[in-house]
């Protein structure tokens, strides 16, 4: 937080002072608009975009962790990403979590001091304003209106048209209101560049620790055991640096609040997150030296998966912690057969199953896959040392075999779905044909790389530590801490 960010709520004598004096052309031109109110538009939210090392997700309540690399049709190349993973901070990181991608509707912010700071990207001062203020983009500059809704309504324009800061007051203990949830950090609207209609990034900047149990408050179910909590505070912000890091230079966000990374709620009150986060503050898991990406899924069904078979090859997911080879990955009983989704089936015809996976090769630029002429057969062509199947045969009516990896017949088989009755919850499957239909039986929820959040809940309830959690999970890894800030130590 820079220094230009430690405004105050001004005193109430100078409020009316301060008040008209925003709405004076400044530096940065500040220029009044006919007086009036805006109202915010209703139109529906975009889908969460695609997070960092891949796309392939599974949570507590069937989302989350991770997300492959993403980059919008018209944005510059991006340099590479950077060869080694993080070493454990020196201080409390901060994340840049985007919450939303809106179209150019106007979108409204309050906070309950009834002020809120305002400040264009690389132009000087800011400016304060009344709350609630609506934000809309346009061509050249912001269109804000602060005291949106009342009879004090003012219209005005921020140039130029950058991204824009919107902060709290500084010291305040409350967070910004936003679509009627609380967000902490300093919000910043990004416009997006394309030749269509415009688009703006939502993102939050919060520092880590105070990320963290809105992620828990998410992802874990409120009855589960604060050992739970506790192994998913570590690999939540182990993930998390690991993205910071990934994307550093790369992009203007670190993670989505959503299955493409890890789910976020915001600002939360929830006891057992709160208490997690702080009883690890600053744990993090390390391997060789350097923080492990710490995947995790909702229900690995009993066999886990490489992180190099499920989420993307590359150095960072080359590590004993993320391989699946340890002898403790061989498939036990009692590590989440009571989830909902450890086991499941999903049938549809030949032809069906076929479309979806031709559709997605093509739209992938494929061409190693060809086209299928219908299914004949399709079997297990390889396994992991843990007993989950990595490589499907198939053979199509012509009697053409082309072997698909897991997880991309998880995705193209998703891709065409309609609802969750047909789409597959992970690429843990035992595929047949059968008088013209595929039937896939499955196991579990999610890519299978790493925790297991329901395994973790089970060893939780048989009186593991968070310790052994991560430990089973991440054969290998240890947990280290940042060292304590000023005031911790004081």
């Amino acid at each position: 937080m820079g220094a230009d960010r430690g405004w105050r709520i001004p005193e109430s004598g100078g409020r009316w002072l301060l008040a008209a004096a925003s709405l004076a052309v400044v530096a940065w031109s500040l220029v009044l608009l006919p007086s009036g109110c805006q109202t915010q538009s209703t139109a529906r939210r975009p889908d969460l975009p695609d997070g960092v090392l891949d796309a392939r997700s599974g949570s507590a309540r069937g989302g989350a962790a991770v997300a492959a690399p993403s980059l919008a049709k018209d944005a510059p190349r991006r340099p590479p990403p950077p060869s080694l993973r993080p070493q454990v901070p020196a201080r409390e990181p901060e994340v840049r979590v985007r919450v939303a991608t809106l179209g150019g509707e106007s979108t409204e912010f309050s906070h309950p001091s009834g002020w809120l700071w305002l400040k264009p990207i690389g132009a000087g001062e800011g400016v304060t304003v009344r709350s609630p203020v609506s934000v809309q983009p346009g061509d050249q500059a912001w269109r804000v209106v602060q005291a949106a809704g009342s009879r004090e309504a003012e219209r005005l324009e921020i140039r130029p048209g950058s991204a824009l800061e919107i902060h709290a007051p500084q010291g305040s203990s409350q967070e910004l209101r936003w679509r009627g949830g609380d967000w902490p950090g300093v919000a910043t609207l990004v416009p997006l560049q394309g030749d269509g209609p415009p688009q703006t990034d939502l993102i939050f900047t919060v520092p880590m620790e105070t990320y963290l149990p809105g992620v828990l408050a998410k992802e874990l179910f409120k009855g589960w055991s604060p050992e739970t909590y506790r192994a998913q505070a570590v690999a939540a912000r182990s993930y998390a640096l690991c993205e910071c890091a990934w994307w550093k230079g790369r992009r203007h966000f670190d993670v989505v609040a959503g299955q493409a990374s890890q789910a976020w709620i915001g600002a939360t009150a929830d006891p057992k997150s709160r208490e997690a986060v702080a009883d690890t503050r600053g744990e993090y898991l390390v391997f060789d030296g350097r923080v492990v990406p710490a995947y995790y899924s909702s229900c690995c069904g009993g066999a886990a998966a490489s992180a190099t078979d499920a989420i993307r090859d590359g150095s960072w997911m080359d590590i004993a912690p993320l391989s699946a080879t340890d002898a403790r990955f061989v498939r036990q009983k009692g590590c989440c057969e009571k989830a909902p989704t450890a086991r499941w089936t999903v049938t549809m015809p030949t032809d069906e199953f076929s479309r979806r996976l031709n559709a997605w090769s093509r739209e992938e630029g494929r061409k190693d896959l060809g086209t299928l002429s219908g299914v004949r057969s399709i079997s297990v062509a390889e396994r992991n040392p843990a007993g989950r199947p990595t490589l499907f045969r198939i053979t199509d009516a012509g009697g053409r075999k082309v072997l698909w990896g897991s997880e991309d017949l998880r995705y193209a088989v998703n891709g065409g779905a309609s609802g969750t009755r047909d789409a597959l919850k992970s690429g843990f499957l035992s595929p047949r044909v059968d008088r013209g239909k595929v039937v896939l039986d499955g196991r579990g929820h999610g890519h299978g790389t790493g925790m297991c959040q329901w395994g973790a809940e089970t060893m939780a309830k048989a009186g593991r530590s968070h310790g052994q959690i991560l430990q089973r999970y991440y054969p290998g890894a240890g947990v280290e801490s940042s060292p304590p800030s000023d005031a911790e130590a004081r």
